[in-house]
């Protein structure tokens, strides 16, 4: 991202996450990127109504950042800021913690 001298104010974005892993990362990295974010969707989707059960709030607290980060990535370039990506960073190991809780946990009933 740079800012051409001869015009202030214009620089390149695609202002979409999934187009600039394209252009950045190629046809491999953005399919890598897709596939890792649908995962975790697809995780979460089948995850959300044993949380609501259960009351699990730090699980809700970061599949809800997931999301809303995800969201607002198809319209501006919210991913390549350092404060959201802490969010973010967060919100995955509060999703890795709690899959190895449950691992954990499993591993001792049997």
């Amino acid at each position: 991202y740079y800012f051409l001298e001869d015009r202030p104010g214009i620089y390149y974005h695609t202002h979409n996450v999934f187009i600039e892993a394209l252009l950045e990362w190629g046809a491999v990295g953005a399919l890598l990127f897709l596939g890792i974010l649908s995962h975790f969707f697809i995780y979460a989707v089948r995850k959300l109504p044993q949380a609501f059960r259960v009351r699990n709030t730090s699980w809700i607290m970061a599949a809800s950042i997931t999301l809303l980060l995800t969201l607002n990535a198809l319209t501006d370039g919210i991913y390549f800021l350092l404060f959201p990506s802490f969010f973010l960073v967060t919100a995955f190991a509060g999703f890795l913690a709690q899959s190895a809780g449950n691992a954990r946990i499993e591993a001792n009933k049997t």
